[in-house]
């Protein structure tokens, strides 16, 4: 089924196509884009399209977070529910993982605190993977990952090539975290937001600028 899109034409160089929140699509094109030029070009995108109508349709509303049998709390971009257990007699408080978040109903006042130490050990996990992955892959170094729990910042580098991640970033899906990744990565390049340095991190991630946008619209959903 043929991508309905909203065309806007002005004086720019390169198409470019962006998923709102609501599902519909922008497509920006050079004044005298011929209309087939723009279709194949959605066509080559449809896939990408595609995932992220999904991944809007499937976030949750901004909502304060409550420790009840049934909640649901995010990792990587997918909800799983919190599951009350009996107490295991001799086992010290913890989160247990595996399609869904068990606590035992003794440690629910603990469950804040308990449930940000597991999201930070999964957050160091995974954002360790992925900067190997992506700095091994462009032949980028860093020195350091730092955990950080800035309340409006998602990543920073320092002249020193150490990387802070903000751990609530593991409830966003993965597309999300290569993002921030990629930024602070290129930043051990450029210590400025030049036009090289988003040369970089458009190689590393080019849709960057759909992810960013979707850390403006959704970043507050991330939260215990």
């Amino acid at each position: 089924m043929p991508i309905t899109c909203k065309v806007i034409r002005s004086k720019r160089k390169t198409l470019s196509l962006q998923v709102h929140r609501d599902g519909s699509i922008v497509v920006r094109a050079p004044i005298f884009t011929l209309s087939f030029q723009i279709r194949s070009f959605v066509k080559k995108m449809q896939s990408w399209i595609e995932k992220q109508q999904k991944s809007f349709a499937k976030m949750p509303q901004i909502t304060t977070r409550s420790f009840q049998n049934g909640a649901k709390f995010l990792v990587l971009g997918e909800e799983y529910p919190l599951e009350l257990s009996s107490p295991i007699p001799g086992k010290r408080p913890s989160v247990r993982f595996e399609n869904a978040f068990r606590i035992a109903t003794s440690s629910v006042k603990q469950g804040k605190e308990l449930l940000e130490k597991w999201y930070r050990q999964e957050a160091r996990r995974i954002f360790t993977q992925r900067l190997e992955y992506y700095s091994k892959r462009h032949n980028l170094t860093y020195k350091v990952l730092k955990l950080s729990s800035a309340k409006t910042r998602w990543g920073s580098c320092s002249r020193q090539k150490n990387i802070n991640l903000n751990w609530r970033l593991i409830m966003a899906p993965l597309d999300i975290i290569d993002y921030v990744i990629a930024h602070e990565l290129s930043h051990t390049m450029h210590m400025n937001h030049s036009k090289r340095f988003w040369v970089q991190v458009e190689e590393m991630v080019p849709s960057h600028k759909m992810h960013k946008k979707w850390l403006k619209d959704f970043g507050r959903s991330l939260h215990i």
